[in-house]
């Protein structure tokens, strides 16, 4: 089976592990859509950093893990909307985006100020599905 491209419009429903409505109209539910190859890279890129400390003798090397930021990134390129999500007075929090260019291109992203308002925890489950839709799917085969 040939290799098949990334469906950079394509978008999918999906409600969190978290959520105790799960699988009922209730539930907060998540658009989620694919992030181009262009900058699922540049993030990942970012993921792991290294320094050295060049007034040691030494050359201490220190590296970070940047996984809550790649996490942060990752849904604020590829998150595309929801519905039912509210906050503490029951209101619906309002989806909204900004530009912000990455290497010369233009992108609409979560804006940092609804971005704040999503917990950590779903953040971290949301940039894993997201990355999941930009994995080359497997075909078992069958003798």
């Amino acid at each position: 089976m040939p290799i098949v491209g990334i469906t950079l419009d394509a978008e999918r429903t999906y409600e969190s592990r978290h959520d105790s409505d799960r699988g009922k109209d209730t539930a907060t539910k998540w658009r989620i859509g694919t992030l181009d190859s262009r900058i699922f890279g540049m993030i990942r890129d970012r993921s792991t950093t290294m320094d050295v400390d060049t007034a040691n003798p030494d050359g201490m090397v220190s590296t970070n893990i940047n996984a809550n930021e790649v996490a942060y990134e990752t849904v604020q390129f590829g998150l595309r909307g929801w519905t039912n999500f509210l906050d503490g007075g029951g209101n619906e929090i309002v989806y909204r985006t900004i530009k912000m260019n990455r290497g010369g291109k233009s992108y609409n992203v979560v804006d940092p100020a609804v971005m704040s308002r999503i917990p950590q925890a779903i953040i971290m489950e949301l940039a894993e599905e997201i990355r999941r839709d930009n994995e080359i799917a497997e075909v078992e085969g069958k003798n």
